[in-house]
């Protein structure tokens, strides 16, 4: 996979992907650059950090499709937060400090109070 990245990219490209994604997948670690939303784009949202409904969250942050997309993916149990599995559609959150939501393998949403 090296070798096609450096095809198209600066050299070195293909070994920095390499290890962001062995960093990410292999070791479960969170990527370097990954999307963030804090409390006043929440606003823009028109979600509450107080009381974050997760389904909308996904949805609103353009992490699925729609509420709908965000229930199935949550009840498959492919989101977390902060590591931990949430299978409730209907699960709430306060954003304390800094959250980060996974959906599915490859997105993020790190939470800014």
């Amino acid at each position: 996979g090296e070798t096609v990245v450096d095809m198209y990219h600066p050299a070195g490209s293909g070994r920095e992907a390499r290890e962001e994604f062995e960093r990410v997948f292999s070791r479960k670690q969170l990527p370097d650059d990954m999307p963030e939303a804090d409390s006043s784009r929440l606003a823009g949202w028109e979600i509450d950090p107080d009381r974050i409904y997760l389904v909308r969250l996904m949805s609103q942050a353009g992490l699925c499709r729609s509420n709908s997309e965000a229930r199935k993916l949550i009840q498959s149990g492919a989101v977390s937060l902060n590591g931990e599995r949430i299978s409730d559609p209907d699960f709430e959150f306060r954003l304390e400090g800094e959250t980060v939501l996974k959906v599915g393998k490859r997105r993020f949403l790190r939470l800014r109070r």
